[in-house]
Formats: structure tokens, C-alpha cells, sequence
């Protein structure tokens, strides 16, 4: 039997009717029936079946993005987000929890990190940096560095700090969020069992993992304008909660 391995594709949408925005995700994400964009799939939440004649670079942006050569049925779950508030943000990251906790899912967030140029409103630089594109690496920098504890607050930090602008701030955030009450409930459920429970348990980890960085234009001068991009990772995995006692070394062991 096929396994059934969804994926979602998350990303930023601003021309979403302002009452979808809020309320696309009272809907079951089983149920929801969104159009990916012409160059990539068009799918309707159906499964795509994936055969020899069906490269990944014939079937357009999704699958490359995917990394995943693996024939199979894989059902694609576009995801659009609109401008989201920060307890709403907090409620869509809880409705995907279940759906990040299992194996066979898997989020690819598309988003970009810095957009520097008087077109976006940002055009700061670093007094020491050689040129502009060194000044667009150390925001990106900082920022990674935010993104890597995997936690909101250092990242909103960042922004309110460097007043950077990340135009997909809200597709990072959701990431964060997800992750991060991923583990705290998991963590929440191991605190509150019994001792005797306890001794073999789980406990969840996640791991930022950079695999690449890019720039729209690396020429960039004081008249141009810039985009950063970034390509990471994000592993689960599980160390057991108690670590094991190391056993007392045996006397009889001892050379003499």
C-alpha cells in the first residue's frame, strides 16, 4: 500500500478578499481547494501521481522546490496566507501542529529574508562594510541567526531592531510558532507524567539546518534594489527525556 505523504506548500498571498484572509482556516485542510499557481501544479487537493514520464523539472516549481525524486502519490496542500495579527497567527501554527507531528507530512514554506532598496523602504547600511551587498549579508546574518533558535521573539527582535524589511515576516513567524509549540506541548506532556512513566520517554528536538543563501542582484549599488533568499531545514528528532545512569564500572575489571 502507497503511503499518503502530503505536503504543504505555505506562502504569502496580499491579494487574498479581506474575509478570506480570515477565515481560511476554519476550513478542514482535507477540504480545502486551492489553485497553485500556473507554473507550477495545478492541483485541487487530489493526489498527483508522480511516474518516469513526470520529471520534477517537467512538473514546474513545486517539485523542484521538494527535493524528493521518490515515485509515489503525493497530495499537495496549497497554503495562502493573508496579513494575520499575532494571536491569529498563534492559532493557525496550533491547527497545524497534528499535521507537522506526523512523518508522512512535510511544510515547505516559500518565503525570502531582506528586501533592501528606497523601493521597499529600506536602504540601510553597515559604516564598515565594503559594499552594499556585505551591509544586505549582515542583516541576513543576524537574521538567520534569530531564525536558528527557532523562537519568535528573537526574530521579532530582529525586525523591530534593524527595521529590516522581510516582506515574508509572516511565513517565518508561522514556522517558528509551529515548531516551537511542537515542542513545548510535547515537553508540557513529559513534565506532567508520573515518575515511573517518565524513565523512557521521548523528548522531541528541533535543529535549524542552513543548506543555502542567494541574491537577486550581488551588483547591487545605492540606485538598486536587492532580495536575499535563504534555503534551510528544519529536523525533527527525539533524545530520551531521562538520560541512562552510566553504569558502575565492575572492580574486577581493574588490571592489576
Amino acid at each position: 500500500m502507497v503511503p499518503e505523504i502530503r505536503y504543504f506548500t505555505v506562502r504569502m498571498s496580499s491579494c487574498l478578499p479581506l474575509s478570506l484572509k480570515n477565515s481560511l482556516f476554519e476550513c478542514e485542510v482535507n477540504q480545502m481547494e486551492v489553485m497553485l499557481d500556473s507554473d507550477t501544479i495545478s492541483v485541487n487537493n487530489k493526489f498527483v501521481r508522480v511516474t518516469e514520464d513526470t520529471a520534477p523539472s517537467k512538473n514546474g516549481g513545486f517539485f523542484q522546490a521538494s527535493g524528493d525524486s521518490r515515485k509515489g502519490y503525493f497530495k499537495v496542500v496549497p497554503v495562502y496566507i493573508g496579513t494575520l495579527a499575532h494571536d491569529q497567527l498563534t492559532v493557525v501554527a496550533r491547527r497545524f501542529r497534528d499535521y507537522l507531528e506526523e512523518p508522512e507530512n512535510a511544510f515547505i514554506f516559500s518565503a525570502s529574508l531582506c528586501h533592501w532598496g528606497d523601493i521597499y523602504g529600506f536602504s540601510a547600511q553597515i559604516p564598515d562594510a565594503p559594499t552594499i551587498l556585505d551591509s544586505i549579508k549582515a542583516f541576513d546574518k543576524r537574521a538567520i541567526a534569530a531564525m536558528r533558535e527557532l523562537r519568535f521573539r528573537p526574530f521579532d527582535e530582529f525586525l523591530l531592531d534593524t527595521k529590516a524589511k522581510v516582506l515574508d515576516n509572516q511565513i517565518i513567524a508561522l514556522l517558528l510558532f509551529m515548531v516551537r509549540q511542537l515542542l513545548n506541548v510535547n515537553l508540557h506532556a513529559l513534565i506532567s507524567m508520573d515518575e515511573e512513566k517518565v524513565v523512557n520517554q521521548m523528548r522531541k528536538l528541533a535543529r535549524f539546518k542552513l543548506m543555502g543563501q542567494a541574491w537577486s542582484y550581488p551588483d547591487v549599488t545605492s540606485a538598486d534594489s536587492c532580495i536575499s533568499y535563504v534555503s534551510a531545514v528544519v529536523e525533527l528528532d527525539e533524545e530520551r527525556y531521562i538520560p541512562e545512569e552510566p553504569s558502575e564500572p565492575n572492580p574486577l575489571n581493574k588490571l592489576c
